[in-house]
């Protein structure tokens, strides 16, 4: 399951899902981008150690999408201080809850309209 997790948070948490370019160079480019600091959030997200309290219904883990984003903020902006970054991302904790399933909703999509490129 960790191929298709890492894919899902690539896929949603980065946004590799839309691309901004038409050029495929430039698409290809923008991937590696996603990329790259896909490992770079995974690797400071591995490195975090949460410490789970006593009084803990459950066990707590980050939250994927917030480190994503304060990740992007860290790289892009330069202003964040690591300290900083690891405090921020231990404020966004999201509980483990095992032996969860529901049913699955199963929504049709219909199709998306390219009227941009009738030119």
């Amino acid at each position: 399951w960790g191929i298709e997790t890492a894919f899902d948070q690539l896929k949603y948490a980065l946004g590799a899902a839309s691309v901004h370019s038409k050029n495929s160079e430039l698409i290809i480019q923008e991937l590696y981008g996603k990329l790259i600091l896909f490992n770079f959030c995974k690797t400071i997200v591995g490195g975090i150690e949460v410490k789970q309290q006593e009084y803990w219904k459950y066990e707590y883990k980050l939250n994927i999408k917030m480190a994503m984003c304060i990740c992007r903020e860290f790289w892009c902006s330069q202003t964040l201080a690591a300290p900083e970054v690891e405090k921020m991302l231990l404020n966004y904790l999201v509980p483990i809850r095992d032996n969860r399933t529901f049913p699955r909703d199963t929504v049709k999509k219909s199709a998306i309209a390219f009227n941009s490129r009738i030119a």
